[in-house]
């Protein structure tokens, strides 16, 4: 009787080890950001909490700048829609830096989950032809990568985009002591744009759609409005094109536009080239309505924090501006040339003579949500929302 109590206790002993083993193990999760100027993959490890209840920390695998940097390809996965045959080498540079990662972290891909999400350039695709491409890209990983465990490779809404992107930024609070310090998020791509935030305890008075998460006993009722066709690049590239001899005010001074009859050096006008982006952001008038609807939400509050991610990070960064205020100033006196010896504009260098437009696109977009009236605080982050994407995944299975 004694050996087989003993024999029990070993067995009960073997089972608890092992299942504790099992809960404290992290989970992996490659998360793809397709977007419309280029693809991002992302490496995340999910660590079970130490006490019991308690929502798991999500540390990304990919820290160091330089290395993420190597984790994008472009360009973007829709402007090679008809070219599938030039999309695999892009992905096989992207699978070749996982592998590598697996190989530093001692991660078998086996135990990876995959998610490959893509957004805005493929919003303007029809279904059937994205379908089957995304069938293409599901097929390639399957018969080229280790990595099997592949959870869905397709397209998200700008709404879920950005809800991604509002659990990116806000996750951590939610799950730590102060939980009711979430920010609004303003992620801003090529080609959309995406504004998320937490509507608070009367969500029916904003007019905005919301989802829904409970976290720790409070509810966070997340709006998150996608703008298409406001994005970085597509904006940039539609003004140019319709007021392209009046864009010219856009441009930095001391930049000659060669496609001008008689090149010369250009006339930059803050106040000019703010009224062309007000102009285009007026003229989408399907959009003005869910503007309003956000412009009184953030007028409402008392205390504003904003984040801003993607393109809001490398505008800001590259003017070194912390505050639409600062941002203002920087543009003023950097793209009107009285600051010639510290700007690095090149004539012929198209990527540089965006900059200028860039900033004053920005701009618009805080005058148009009425930050001109109040002073938010403001932080800027390089990452995206993909973070976000195993948010969600660890708030659905800990309802």
């Amino acid at each position: 009787m004694v050996n087989v109590m003993k024999i029990i206790y070993i067995i009960a002993i073997t089972l608890l080890s092992a299942f504790t083993n099992a809960l404290s193990d992290p989970n992996y999760y490659m998360v793809f950001d397709a977007g419309s100027s280029g693809t991002r993959l992302s490496l995340f490890e999910v660590i079970p909490a130490e006490v019991n209840g308690q929502l798991p920390a999500i540390n990304r695998l990919i820290l160091d700048q330089s290395q993420v940097d190597d984790y994008r390809v472009k360009p973007g996965i829709s402007s090679l829609i008809d070219n599938p045959e030039g999309l695999w080498p892009l992905l096989d540079q992207l699978f070749e830096k996982a592998n590598d990662a697996m190989l530093v972290h001692q991660i078998d891909p086996a135990d990876v989950q995959v998610y490959f999400h893509a957004t805005a350039g493929m919003r303007l695709i029809p279904e059937a032809k994205r379908n089957a491409y995304f069938s293409m890209i599901k097929d390639y990983m399957i018969k080229r990568t280790p990595f099997q465990s592949i959870q869905t490779v397709s397209m998200i809404s700008g709404e879920q985009e950005g809800t991604f992107a509002w659990l990116a930024v806000n996750y951590d609070v939610m799950v730590g002591e102060d939980s009711s310090a979430t920010k609004i998020v303003m992620d801003l791509g090529g080609a959309s744009m995406q504004i998320s935030a937490n509507l608070g305890i009367n969500p029916e008075q904003y007019n905005l759609p919301y989802t829904t998460f409970k976290v720790k006993g409070n509810n966070y009722h997340i709006a998150s409005t996608s703008f298409l066709g406001f994005g970085l690049n597509l904006v940039l590239s539609r003004v140019s094109n319709y007021w392209q001899q009046t864009y010219n005010v856009c441009l930095p001074k001391q930049y000659t536009a060669d496609y001008i009859d008689n090149p010369a050096y250009i006339p930059f006008s803050y106040a000019a080239c703010e009224r062309i982006f007000l102009h285009y952001m007026l003229s989408r008038g399907e959009y003005n309505a869910n503007f309003r609807h956000i412009f009184n939400l953030i007028n409402s509050r008392a205390e504003l924090q904003v984040t801003g991610l993607d393109n809001f990070y490398f505008v800001m960064n590259y003017f070194d501006a912390n505050s639409p205020q600062e941002l203002v100033h920087n543009v003023q006196a950097r793209c009107s040339g009285t600051e010639e010896a510290d700007v690095p504009f090149l004539a012929g260098s198209f990527t540089i003579e965006r900059e200028c437009p860039k900033a004053i696109y920005l701009l618009s977009v805080y005058q148009f949500l009425g930050f001109d009236h109040i002073n938010p605080k403001m932080d800027f982050y390089r990452q995206n929302w993909t973070r976000g994407v195993v948010a969600s995944i660890i708030l659905e299975q800990n309802p």
